[in-house]
């Protein structure tokens, strides 16, 4: 038997992955949302992945506020390690180390040790996800000058928009500063103007994210933006509690996106 610092080692050094991964264009995704230590959550969404064989896509935010964060961490590594070609983990922030989320209390549940391998596994993971007809992340377009091309979402200077940006479908401009999560204005707001203009430029048919349960967005496909929170319900974050929990069952070949509710037992 491993004990979890062993198996945090033997995962990571088996991380290979570019920060950006080039999905099949065959068959069906299950892609999740936002997590925070929703374990009752994880194991419908496991049961779902051995009955459909589906590929199965986590968008990010695995940890923190919910209360089995570790429990959560655990069973998706065991995932990844034991179905590397059809289970994907993409970054979300708060995985990512260049701005740290509040309330942020997974630091708290782990050793010294546990946490440098934790950040050492947070930072190999790829921060968007594609194929021939979707774009998955986690936060949003990165504001940036000129055409965008899929290669320079891998660029680590974009991380930071790429896991942290919210989707505001009431915005005119492209972008706009966004205070309330960022006082500095790094992090932006960007509106259906600019997803235009993204998946024009990159021959796309929609984003596919998670991140945000504000403005209305929340399990919603909402002008070629389909985004997903599957924290809500019973087991995880009490300010959650009341958010139906979701998942998206995606057609690859097509680029369909079917938003689909857990079976979790606040509703």
């Amino acid at each position: 038997m491993f004990s979890n610092t062993e198996r945090l080692e033997y995962s990571t050094g088996r991380m290979e992955e570019e920060r950006i991964i080039k999905l099949t264009n065959k068959g069906h995704a299950i892609v999740v949302g936002d997590i925070h230590g929703n374990f009752e959550n994880l194991k419908i969404i496991e049961r779902l992945f051995h009955e459909t064989n589906y590929i199965l896509l986590f968008l990010g935010d695995y940890i923190d506020r919910g209360p089995k964060q570790l429990e959560v961490l655990k069973s998706i590594i065991e995932m990844k390690t034991e179905y590397s070609d059809q289970v994907f983990l993409l970054k979300g922030n708060h995985e990512s180390n260049i701005l740290k989320p509040c309330p942020h209390d997974f630091d708290f549940l782990v050793s010294e040790k546990e946490k440098s391998l934790y950040e050492l596994f947070f930072e190999k993971l790829p921060v968007v996800a594609f194929n021939n007809n979707l774009v998955f992340l986690h936060g949003g377009i990165p504001e940036i000058r000129g055409k965008y091309k899929i290669g320079m979402l891998k660029e680590k200077r974009l991380e930071m928009e790429i896991v942290w940006n919210d989707f505001n479908p009431s915005l005119r401009e492209m972008f706009a500063p966004n205070y309330e999560r960022d006082p500095l204005g790094r992090i932006k707001y960007f509106s259906h103007v600019a997803v235009q203009k993204f998946l024009k430029d990159l021959g796309k048919l929609g984003i596919v994210r998670g991140h945000q349960y504000s403005l209305g967005v929340a399990n919603k496909c909402i002008k070629h933006v389909c985004t997903l929170f599957t924290a809500g319900g019973k087991g995880g974050y009490e300010w959650y509690e009341g958010i139906e929990p979701c998942i998206a069952i995606v057609n690859l070949s097509r680029g369909n996106v079917c938003i689909e509710r857990l079976p979790n037992e606040r509703y």
